[in-house]
Parts: C-alpha cells; sequence; structure tokens
C-alpha cells in the first residue's frame, strides 16, 4: 500500500526495518570501496616487485633493477622505481644506454697556475686557499690591466 506522497520501495525497506540510506552517502562509500580497491591492487604488486627482488637480489641495486625491468615485463619502471626508492631518470638513461664514463685521464692542470700557487704559499705558508687566491688574482690584475675579472685565474 503506497501513499500519497510516499517514495514506492519505503513500505518494503520500513517493513523489514533496514535502515534507509541516502543516495549520495551510497554513491560516497562506493567511491571509497573503489579506491580501498585500487590502493589493495598498488599493494599486492608492490609486494610481488619485493618478493622477486628478494629472490634476485645479491648484487647491487642497479642489477636488480636491470634484472626486474627485463626479465618478464610485468612491472612498470615507474612502479619498480617508487617501489626500490630509486630515480626513474637515472635507470631509463642506463636502459638506454645514453650514460657514459668519462674515459682517460683528468686533464693536467696548468702548470703556470701551479708554479704561481707554490711561490705564493712558500711566501706566506699559513694562508689559506682564499687568500691564495686574492693574491694571484690582485698580481693578475696588476701585470695585466684587460684580464678577464669574472673567470678563475
Amino acid at each position: 500500500m503506497a501513499q500519497a506522497g510516499v517514495p514506492r520501495g519505503t513500505d518494503e525497506t520500513t517493513a523489514a526495518e533496514e535502515e534507509v540510506v541516502p543516495a549520495s552517502e551510497y554513491r560516497a562509500l562506493q567511491a571509497q570501496v573503489k579506491e580501498l580497491q585500487r590502493l589493495l591492487g598498488k599493494k599486492t604488486m608492490e609486494s610481488e616487485i619485493l618478493k622477486e627482488a628478494l629472490e634476485i637480489a645479491g648484487g647491487p641495486k642497479k642489477h636488480l633493477l636491470r634484472a626486474l625491468l627485463s626479465s618478464k615485463g610485468d612491472f612498470g619502471m615507474k612502479t619498480v622505481c617508487q617501489t626500490l626508492g630509486v630515480a626513474r631518470s637515472n635507470i631509463a638513461a642506463r636502459a638506454a644506454g645514453s650514460l657514459s664514463r668519462a674515459k682517460g685521464r683528468p686533464p693536467l692542470p696548468d702548470r703556470e697556475l701551479v708554479e704561481e700557487i707554490k711561490a705564493v704559499i712558500a711566501d706566506t705558508p699559513t694562508y689559506g686557499y682564499r687568500r691564495v687566491h686574492a693574491i694571484l688574482r690582485r698580481i693578475t690584475m696588476t701585470s695585466n690591466p684587460s684580464a678577464n675579472t669574472s673567470g678563475v685565474i
């Protein structure tokens, strides 16, 4: 028996003595459940990554990452890097092979400059590098007024 102005399903709900929940609250709860399911999926993937990492572990992190990313391709680079706490940019560069170490010897110091520094230190052995630099700059400016003052001697 539906009364005038009362929604149709109300009689059934009150007869079963169930609590009536507003539609907005129902939608909010559905959204919350969906977010919790998403987070659960994310944590599950992270735990799978860490389990696989434990199986592979034994060397440095970079070998572990290379094995995780190339072995099966199950996990995305972003997820693996976030889970293990490493920079994604570094791993991407390593994967592309663009990181290269400098080859050969480092350049030799400027002999003239080293001799000037040694001469100043011989005269004033208690001076630190800042005072030695100031003296060398002063010597350079007096001997060559058109010298570049913005750069290092």
